[in-house]
């Protein structure tokens, strides 16, 4: 069962998320920069601290990474 897993406390995390919905999407409105920021955010201190019940400090910390989020990827030349 795909339950067994999961994290128990990841819907906190998916509230916390989609609370903040808005503000990332204001804050990166590129879909690429916007995934590369959730991948990092969705797994890093954010995600720890609500899979340990802590949401309040979870939503501080996903706040604080969409401060510092890169609102483009960054390119390449070859």
């Amino acid at each position: 069962r795909i339950e067994a897993v999961l994290p128990p406390n990841i819907g906190l995390l998916a509230r916390i998320a989609e609370r903040l919905q808005g503000a990332i999407r204001a804050a990166l409105p590129n879909v690429a920069a916007r995934r590369a920021f959730l991948d990092r955010a969705l797994t890093g201190r954010a995600a720890e601290l609500a899979y340990a019940g802590r949401a309040a400090e979870a939503e501080a910390a996903l706040a604080q990474e969409l401060q510092s989020a890169e609102p483009a990827p960054r390119g390449f030349v070859w």
